[in-house]
């Protein structure tokens, strides 16, 4: 009995620790040439991009890696609720690894700094799209919103992934 219950925590473990990458560790990619980006990038699949883990993968994911410090930063002092998302577009290609990162909607910098982060981060988890039964470059858009309330006298950080309802704490 005591064995299996070690080898669960173990296994529990495993899974989170596979989780929060090494910061240096990443499958990102600057880009192809437009030439060929034209030529090679869906837009229309039959099996969408996603991330290893699917919505709980990835919200799983943002909760462990996710950095509020430069967003607090950049608040003022007396903002009490804030609430703002981004918008990010990037390539997952045949070879699982993404490029042609790109921030569509952000309206402050430390967001969108945070997303692009966050983003190479976990690059070395998203799987490429695929038609006709084969992986194939790929398009794909997400979309995070921030989350801070320091009304109360409480601070809460939360993140919220779009197709998502609830808003998830982060600690």
């Amino acid at each position: 009995m005591n064995k299996l219950l070690l080898f669960i925590l173990f296994l529990v473990l495993a899974l989170f620790t596979n989780a929060q990458l090494n910061p240096y560790t990443t499958c990102y990619t600057k880009g192809f040439t437009k030439k060929e980006s034209e030529k090679l990038i869906f837009t229309k699949l039959e099996i969408e991009v996603s991330f290893k883990g699917w919505q709980t993968g990835w919200r799983d994911f943002v909760k462990i890696n996710i950095s509020f410090s430069n967003i607090r930063k950049n608040l003022l002092n007396n903002t009490t609720n804030f609430i703002d998302s981004v918008t990010v577009r990037f390539v997952i290609n045949k070879q699982k690894e993404m490029s042609n990162l790109e921030i569509i909607q952000a309206n402050l910098k430390s967001i969108e700094e945070e997303a692009m982060r966050l983003f190479k981060l976990s690059s070395c988890y998203w799987k490429p799209g695929e038609n006709g039964s084969r992986y194939v470059n790929a398009y794909h858009k997400e979309t995070l919103y921030f989350i801070i309330d320091k009304s109360g006298g409480k601070l809460f950080k939360g993140f919220r992934i779009k197709g998502l309802m609830p808003i998830y704490k982060v600690d």
